[in-house]
């Protein structure tokens, strides 16, 4: 038996639909408040309320081919390490 929701809120900007407010007001001021400052990611144009998270979704999505096989290699002597010592 499949529940059907009743939204109290949906977003004017997107397709965002929430039956608690608070919620809506969440989604509202962090996908939509245009007048605050955005941390732009310069690759893919997306947006970060805090430069951390920025920080976080270049190293994560945008690294360079060489910088991604540094990290292989990095975990692979780690993985060796424990291991070696187990």
């Amino acid at each position: 038996m499949e529940t059907e929701y009743k939204y109290i809120c949906e977003c004017g900007d997107c397709s965002y639909k929430s039956n608690h407010l608070g919620n809506f007001k969440n989604h509202q001021s962090n996908k939509h408040d245009y007048s605050r400052e955005w941390n732009l990611c310069k690759e893919c144009n997306l947006r970060f309320t805090n430069y951390q998270a920025l920080i976080s979704h270049t190293s994560k999505y945008h690294a360079s081919p060489e910088e991604l096989q540094r990290r292989k290699n990095l975990r692979s002597a780690r993985n060796k390490r424990y291991r070696d010592s187990h």
